[in-house]
């Protein structure tokens, strides 16, 4: 499918971007109470269909859309990830396509992109491949101007993707560490937890921080490690 670059709304930060990230694998994905939404998304990718995800920050919407896409990629198949600003033409789509795309919240209320997703849409249904679309509203709160359009994604098949609970937060932490060879402590991943704010892209963003930090101390993520680059990093010695 060609696309064509991302251009926020006014007042919207919504320019988007997939970047080549470790972790982002079906593996590393802490399903939690995501489990139906997780079995119904890998349904659609083998046989075909559109699924609306939506949820919170940190829920994990693009991680699995991510997974999707480099899990078809990977069987050969043709797969793409775009956000609602980067949906072009879909002429050239075919049934073995799998076309993922993010943060339609960006994209509700502008004709353009909304008459760029229903094209897809339609052009998907026909031709039996593949459609994940992800927005951090239900389909039925998404501002769509268009009416067809809308129906379609309110009547089609749609998971809320809910928040891990805490200890799930500490196992996904783990997880996430794993992914970049790091063996991270139970306790030091319930400090963080208990010490910042909880949603996960707060997490997944300051383990980053702390692997970078980590790795040019030469140091283990211990407790008292982590305790010690944090205190400087904000300034506190």
């Amino acid at each position: 499918m060609r696309s064509h670059p991302a251009h926020g709304a006014p007042g919207q930060q919504c320019a988007f971007r997939f970047a080549e990230r470790r972790g982002h694998d079906f593996e590393y994905f802490l399903t939690g109470p995501n489990g139906q939404a997780l079995v119904a998304l890998r349904r659609v990718v083998a046989s075909g269909g559109a699924l609306y995800l939506w949820g919170g920050p940190g829920t994990g919407k693009t991680h699995l859309l991510t997974a999707a896409a480099d899990e078809a990629q990977r069987a050969g198949r043709t797969a793409i990830r775009i956000g609602i600003g980067e949906v072009g033409s879909p002429e050239d789509v075919s049934g073995d396509e799998l076309v993922c795309v993010d943060d339609l919240q960006c994209g509700a209320g502008r004709l353009d992109r909304e008459k760029a997703l229903f094209l897809l849409y339609e052009k998907i249904r026909e031709v039996g491949g593949s459609l994940l679309m992800a927005a951090n509203v239900s389909a039925r709160t998404l501002p769509i101007a268009r009416e067809d359009l809308g129906s379609r994604l309110v009547w089609g098949l749609s998971y809320r993707l809910l928040e891990l609970a805490d200890d799930d937060k500490v196992h996904a932490l783990q997880l996430r560490a794993r992914s970049r060879s790091l063996d991270l402590p139970g306790e030091t991943a319930r400090y963080l937890l208990n010490r910042f704010p909880r949603d996960m892209h707060t997490l997944f963003a300051l383990l980053d921080r702390i692997d970078s930090g980590s790795l040019a101390a030469q140091r283990r993520l211990t407790l008292p490690f982590v305790r010690e680059y944090l205190s400087i990093a904000a300034g506190g010695g």
